[in-house]
């Protein structure tokens, strides 16, 4: 019994000791902030977000306005709704205190510096992207790299939410147009229906459907995209099985456009309205439970190692319960003065420097395109009217719309100049890839070839509803030819940084293609040969 109490007796050397191991192990309690020390704080973090806001919505408001009306991008207005779910359901992690760090300000200076190379390239997308690094610089100001990590998955839903640059759009449409009208048509032949298909064109004999840009399947592609990373935020983090989860959508968009060209071209009703949507919400419920049979299928196959917070704990393992004196004490999360006013003078110095870019000066033309000649050797000219509204749409401050014909080469050649005095995000030099896809043009073939020394171009041959275009464009900045959509945006941020300009041209010249494709690209040889030393007279060059 003596031994019994000799070991329970704690002396006061003993007690000294074990009171000091449990102060080590308790919370220290922050001292309370007064209340007007907290709704300064509350105020100057409003301020930041603000200005911060002030300066970024001219390039956020477009960009919220693109995805509202684009139907590729239909999908990202409902992540906010899968944010503020997985923000909830992360609550009471949050709820713990915040650790303000300085590191926010290098990655809001990052981000900054991100914003000021899209608007020196004139790239949107890269701005925007841009804007959630910053708010991500913010975040860990304020809260620290454990808030940060909280919310890493909300970010990239933010990053993948961006549009996607307008010329890599072009392009994967181009391809997406080419396998679903391809799909679709073979899938009708087998049904029995008499098919035939002219570049991106399904004939069924009675009534032709011309599969568009918008039909193209690249929405069900970036939506499935999305769905699925979503879905294996929730269901899914084995790397490999997420990977094939994720190539696993590519065939299910294509199959599933193909099926909604096929439905509308048997059943015409279903090509606008209400049941033109009911197609995609069938698509969208088909994608998830695609999804989660393919996903229960790899887990069958390989079944999910068994995450240690399911273990049943053992005795030793259970914490004992906090006592009244040792729970964890209820910080402010914005006890952050410095850093709120260290970000708010690097919003204040470095925002109107990055949105501006470069200060550049517009250089208008030697001379005004109304006097071009209209007579190039033996190649006549006339003015050709053109829709304002799509000159508004290419952003140029001047334009020549021309045809020009030689009794010789039998057709004549379109002539399309776009002038831009001053370059920049929204209005700037696009490829006509863009523009011509977008109106239902395929490109059947592309290179890039140099007629005359030290001057590239671009020759494509396009076709559209069994006609056949042949194209020859190049971007004019400074008296340089470029044929390089990126070398183009790199000559942008040369001139900017350096001649503080930004101006440049669109030069496109155009002509049918009837029988040999060689007659065709001979007759845009020969009038370019007698263009090309007319151009630089109107054109600025490099000074």
């Amino acid at each position: 019994m003596e031994n019994v109490e000799r070991n329970c007796t704690v002396g006061p050397q003993g007690a000294e000791k074990q009171e000091g191991r449990a102060g080590n192990d308790m919370i220290k309690p922050t001292p309370p902030r007064s209340l007007l020390y907290l709704l300064g704080q509350v105020v100057l973090g409003l301020v930041l977000l603000l200005l911060l806001g002030y300066y970024l919505w001219p390039t956020l408001f477009p960009v919220l306005r693109y995805i509202y009306n684009d139907d590729n991008y239909s999908a990202a207005l409902l992540l906010p709704l899968v944010i503020g779910y997985i923000i909830y359901r992360k609550r009471q992690e949050l709820r713990q205190p915040w650790e303000s760090s300085w590191w926010g300000l290098l990655v809001l200076a990052l981000g900054f510096g991100i914003y000021f190379a899209g608007a020196v390239l004139t790239i949107k997308y890269i701005s925007t992207l841009a804007i959630v690094v910053m708010l991500m610089g913010i975040v860990w100001l304020l809260g620290g790299r454990r808030v940060v990590r909280l919310l890493a998955f909300p970010f990239f839903l933010l990053a993948i939410s961006v549009p996607l640059p307008q010329f890599f759009i072009s392009k994967l449409t181009l391809r997406m147009q080419v396998v679903s009208t391809q799909l679709a048509a073979d899938i009708l032949r087998l049904l029995g229906y008499p098919v035939g298909v002219f570049g991106n064109v399904i004939d069924m004999g009675d009534r032709q459907m011309q599969v568009v840009a918008a039909c193209s399947g690249l929405g069900y592609l970036i939506t499935a995209t999305a769905l699925a990373i979503i879905f294996c935020y929730f269901f899914q983090r084995q790397i490999w099985k997420v990977a094939v989860l994720l190539v696993a959508m590519i065939p299910f968009a294509i199959v599933a456009n193909a099926g909604r060209l096929i439905t509308i071209a048997i059943w015409p009703i279903f090509e606008k309205g209400i049941w033109h949507t009911s197609i995609g919400l069938t698509v969208f419920m088909l994608g998830l439970d695609y999804l989660r049979g393919l996903n229960w299928i790899l887990n069958r196959l390989s079944p999910p190692p068994v995450p240690a917070s399911d273990l049943e704990p053992s005795s030793a393992e259970v914490p004992a319960p906090l006592g009244p004196e040792e729970t964890a004490p209820t910080r402010p999360w914005l006890a952050a003065y410095p850093q709120l006013l260290a970000g708010l003078i690097m919003i204040v110095v470095l925002a109107p420097v990055a949105v501006t870019g470069v200060e550049t000066v517009p250089v208008p033309l030697k001379q005004d395109l109304n006097k071009f000649p209209m007579e190039l050797g033996s190649w006549q000219g006339r003015h050709v009217h053109i829709d304002p509204a799509l000159v508004a749409a290419t952003g140029a401050d001047t334009f020549l719309n021309a045809e020009f014909i030689n009794p010789e080469k039998k057709l004549p050649v379109d002539l399309w100049i776009a002038y831009y005095e001053n370059q920049r995000t929204g209005a700037s030099v696009h490829s006509p890839n863009t523009c011509l896809t977008g109106s239902g043009w395929k490109t059947v073939r592309s290179e890039v070839v140099e007629i005359l020394p030290g001057k590239p171009v671009n020759f494509a041959i396009l076709e559209h509803a069994g006609n056949r275009m042949a194209m020859f464009f190049w971007y004019y900045e400074r008296g340089r030819w470029l044929a390089s959509d990126y070398g183009h945006k790199l000559s942008i941020a040369y001139d900017r940084l350096v001649s503080r300009r930004a101006d440049g041209a669109l030069v496109r010249l155009t002509t049918l293609v009837k029988g040999d494709e060689k007659e065709a690209r001979d007759r845009l040889e020969s009038f370019l040969k007698q263009f090309a030393p007319v151009l630089p007279e109107f054109m600025p060059g490099d000074s």
